[in-house]
């Protein structure tokens, strides 16, 4: 498991710069200039800590009603468009446990928190089991190799049970919930071995990823840093091993072009599992009914093939490789 990979060898790396640019003059005046892991520190405390900015507006516009508002301020201001969705996810994993601890692999900020809260609070009035889920109550674990973000997640969530560690030996065992980033576990995994020591530590894991068709090959991305795309022979080996099921919902990006096998999808025990699938299907129903106009734009481009799944070896097989 790579756990060094806020720095790249070679010659790409991450930059950012901050300057003015005169329109009149036609010249361009730099006033800071930051390379490397504080280059990704700094444009990711800016990005998520907006999305916490944002989610927290958003809750004050539920509560006066204003959905036409909640709609408007979440196009303009959260970076991702599926992040409701990712963070209704994990609120519906939570609902499945009674004492509810939840890890993340590369926590950033922990902005999740506020996204998992407005999800809550839309939900509320409904008839679902979300309004058991406190936030308080859970026990929110985090890894992230930045001790930047591990110190700010802490501050910026004062009021919650938040502990994170930049100390692979510190990662937290037995927790209920897993969630990661796809490009996190890019950047981290270096074997099919990698995913399942992760994996197999959580009851219940959502996670996105992406495969090579053929044997495993090291790449770069946008960020500048190196990332590891493990084959799929190889992590059909650890998976046919392992005591979790992979479940993948129906509607993969068609990445099989550029060299990739993309996937969304979840991991556990079987029944846990099912009860997840079942329960998302719940919650998004009840979402489409109550609020549709809302929810165009919340679920963005998450059609009724998103809530269908398939194990993983079915999904596979199904694809022309």
């Amino acid at each position: 498991m790579n756990t060094n990979f806020s720095e790249t060898e070679g010659k790409t790396f991450s930059y950012l710069e901050f300057g003015e640019i005169s329109q009149d003059a036609n010249s361009k005046e730099v006033y800071d200039f930051r390379t490397k892991s504080q280059a990704y520190d700094w444009l990711m405390h800016a990005r998520y800590s907006h999305d916490i900015f944002t989610y927290l507006q958003m809750l004050r516009l539920l509560e006066k009603g204003d959905l036409k508002e909640v709609e408007l301020l979440y196009k303009k201001g959260i970076y991702h468009a599926d992040d409701f969705s990712s963070n209704l996810n994990k609120l519906t994993a939570l609902s499945l446990f009674k004492n509810k601890s939840f890890f993340e692999y590369g926590q950033t900020l922990f902005g999740c928190i506020e996204g998992i809260q407005f999800c809550r609070e839309l939900l509320r009035n409904l008839s679902t089991c979300v309004e058991e889920t406190n936030l308080e109550e859970v026990q929110w674990y985090g890894f992230d190799i930045s001790s930047f973000f591990n110190e700010m997640a802490c501050l910026m969530h004062s009021k919650y049970s938040v502990h994170t560690s930049a100390e692979t030996s510190l990662i937290h065992e037995g927790s209920q919930v897993f969630f990661a980033k796809g490009v996190t576990l890019l950047y981290a995994l270096r074997s099919g071995e990698d995913f399942f020591n992760l994996a197999n530590n959580s009851q219940l894991g959502l996670f996105d990823y992406s495969l090579s068709p053929k044997e495993s090959r090291d790449s770069t991305i946008g960020t500048g840093k190196s990332v590891c795309f493990i084959g799929l022979e190889e992590f059909l080996e650890h998976y046919r091993r392992s005591s979790h099921t992979i479940y993948i919902r129906a509607n993969p990006r068609p990445e099989r072009d550029e060299g990739k096998i993309y996937f969304e999808g979840i991991f556990g025990g079987e029944q846990r599992c099912v009860e997840f699938i079942e329960r998302d299907r719940y919650m998004r129903s009840l979402l489409h009914t109550k609020y549709p106009e809302l929810t165009k734009t919340l679920l963005a481009n998450k059609n009724k093939s998103y809530c269908q799944w398939q194990e993983f070896e079915d999904f596979i097989s199904g694809l022309k490789l």
